[in-house]
């Protein structure tokens, strides 16, 4: 319907273009949507502004019909790619400061949970802080649920991203920890499996190879 030739009007053509132009820009890209598609409102405000006089009857309802498909989809976008991510980011640093081990859990467990369109990355940045963290706390129940529940996380995040070289290292790292504070041959061995692979994947990188 809206492609036909009787539905067609020139007033909303420009909007169909950016339309179109965001969709195609978000399907290889999702690092700011969000920014993308302010200046896509903005242009249409605009538009819909300058055609003031002349958006009567049927055109100001078309014209109505775009600006609130645009704050819809901007809100929503916006929401995702950027409140979203800040609100984990806020979590992730208060992980880093807060000392109340029950806290911290509840911290943790948020962001292991998290679903953000960064969820991965932010997710390897806990198992980092976990990782240091092991040796520094002494809380051995807490130290081991730390462990086994970003192990958990990251092996996932792996089964849709096997070869990726960061997961493999990191819970290669995380395997290594729990085996020399919990003594167990198991995970020493799943340690050195996921190191293996990483090599595999990056065979010049030294943190790995030593």
């Amino acid at each position: 319907k809206f492609i036909s030739r009787r539905n067609y009007h020139k007033e909303n053509a420009a909007l169909a273009a950016l339309l179109a132009a965001f969709l195609a820009f978000s399907f290889f890209s999702i690092d700011a949507p969000a920014i993308t598609l302010l200046l896509f409102v903005v242009l249409g405000i605009i538009d819909s502004v300058f055609y003031a006089d002349a958006a009567i009857g049927a055109k100001k309802k078309i014209k109505s019909a775009w600006l609130v498909l645009m704050l819809v989809i901007a809100g929503a976008m916006i929401y995702n790619y950027d409140i979203r991510p800040l609100m984990a980011g806020a979590d992730m640093i208060s992980f880093r400061r807060v000392s109340d081990l029950v806290k911290k859990k509840n911290l943790a467990e948020n962001i292991i949970r998290s679903n953000t369109p960064y969820a991965d990355e932010m997710r390897l940045r806990l198992a980092s802080d976990i990782f240091y963290d092991a040796t520094k706390i002494e809380d051995t129940e807490y130290v081991k649920w730390s462990l086994e529940s970003i192990i958990k996380a990251l092996e996932n995040s792996l089964d849709k991203r096997q070869t990726d070289f960061s997961l493999n290292h990191t819970l290669g790292n995380l395997y290594l920890r729990k085996a020399s504070l919990f003594k167990s041959g198991e995970d020493y061995e799943k340690a050195i499996g996921y190191y293996q692979q990483a090599l595999l994947l990056s065979p010049k990188k030294q943190a790995t190879i030593f």
